[in-house]
C-alpha cells in the first residue's frame, strides 16, 4: 500500500474486526510474529504491515525512517483503510511505536496491547503513556513484583 510517498507491504490473516499487529525493529519485519500472532486470528483479522524501511517495505538511504515518521505512516494507514480508530498489537518496538502513536492520536486508538519487557531495563515501558485508564506498561503482568 502506497502511503506518504513510500510503500508499505501488507498482509492480512483471519476474520473479524481488524487489529493492526506492530513489529520489533526498528528496520525488521512482521515475519517472525508469526505464526504465534495467528492463533489469535480466529476472532479477528490481523494486519501485519512491514514498517517504513524494514522487511518488504524498504526505502531509499535518504528517506527518513524515525519514529515521527512512523507515527504518521500509521496515521495514513489508517485513514486509507477506512478505520475510525485501530486496536493495536505493539512487540518491543512496535510497543513503543504503538504508544507513542496513542500519545499524539488518543482518539484514534480504541485498544492497546504491548509487550515491552526487553525495553524495562532502559526504562521506556516505566514511563506514563498518555491514554485515558492507562498508567503504564511495564510487561511484567499483573502481579509480578
Amino acid at each position: 500500500m502506497q502511503v506518504r510517498g513510500v510503500e508499505l507491504f501488507e498482509l492480512r490473516v483471519g476474520t473479524g474486526p481488524a487489529a493492526v499487529v506492530l513489529h520489533g525493529g526498528p528496520g525488521a519485519h512482521h515475519d517472525y510474529l508469526r505464526p504465534g500472532f495467528d492463533r489469535l486470528a480466529a476472532r479477528r483479522t490481523l494486519v501485519y504491515y512491514d514498517q517504513r524501511g524494514g522487511g518488504r517495505s524498504p526505502v531509499p538511504r535518504e528517506v527518513p525512517v524515525g519514529w515521527t515518521e512512523q507515527v504518521a505512516d500509521l496515521e495514513a494507514l489508517r485513514a486509507a483503510w477506512g478505520l475510525e480508530q485501530l486496536p493495536l498489537v505493539g512487540y518491543s518496538w512496535g510497543g513503543i511505536l504503538a504508544r507513542y502513536f496513542a500519545g499524539y492520536h488518543p482518539g484514534d486508538v480504541v485498544g492497546l496491547v504491548v509487550d515491552l519487557r526487553r525495553h524495562v531495563s532502559a526504562g521506556v515501558a516505566r514511563r506514563p503513556c498518555g491514554i485515558r485508564g492507562v498508567s503504564r506498561f511495564d510487561g511484567a503482568g499483573p502481579g509480578a513484583s
